[in-house]
């Protein structure tokens, strides 16, 4: 649960990530900006094909709603996988290649084995399971806990919605792990049976 956790936190920041760490190639260099309506594809066109050279013919183009950004070419050299097919990034303000990439980028690669770490722990079908099983329990974990918290008056505040420091450790301990668990059981369930619902068993 702990490596699912941690994995799904960097897995909700990927894009902004990626732009973060690999700003070249997905930012133009021109200081102007051109906006989606008026890029000239017919012209960017040739010169990703050029830039790219001999191979396939161009079989996608990736235009972002946001300024400076690259256009991307997509160059189909075998079956449609990021790993093998040619990209070209163009600045639309130039009309010329920034770079071309034949295969992942570290931080496409760095991505994609977090995200079979997220789904399967690297074991295929069998990590899979596990992962379910253990979001499963993940939410068993949840309700019942929330069924332990619930208080027998809602006038006491002490040890409910707020820490005990002083008493037994014992307690002190408890509510440690119950009042902060009260504030994030919601948003937790919320995460653990949604992601129930992307597994190989619930999701099908």
């Amino acid at each position: 649960m702990i490596v699912a956790s941690l994995t799904g936190a960097v897995l909700v920041f990927e894009e902004e990530l990626k732009l973060a760490f690999d700003r070249d190639w997905h930012y133009a260099p021109s200081e102007a900006s051109v906006e989606p309506a008026e890029l000239r594809l017919n012209e960017l066109a040739p010169v990703a094909q050029a830039a790219a050279g001999d191979g396939e013919r161009l079989s996608d183009v990736y235009v972002f709603n946001e300024p400076r950004r690259s256009v991307f070419f997509v160059i189909r050299d075998g079956p449609f996988d990021r790993r093998t097919n040619t990209r070209v990034a163009v600045d639309p303000v130039s009309a010329s290649a920034i770079e071309v990439r034949r295969g992942e980028s570290g931080a496409e690669a760095f991505f994609r084995i977090t995200t079979v770490i997220h789904e399967s722990l690297f074991l295929g079908l069998p990590g899979a399971v596990v992962v379910e099983l253990v979001t499963g329990w993940g939410v068993i974990l949840v309700v019942s806990g929330i069924m332990l918290w619930w208080p027998k008056a809602w006038r006491t505040l002490a040890g409910v919605w707020s820490i005990r420091t002083g008493g037994p450790r014992y307690r002190v301990w408890r509510d440690w792990h119950t009042v902060p668990a009260a504030y994030l059981a919601i948003p937790a369930a919320l995460v653990l049976f949604t992601g129930m619902f992307l597994s190989v068993g619930t999701g099908q």
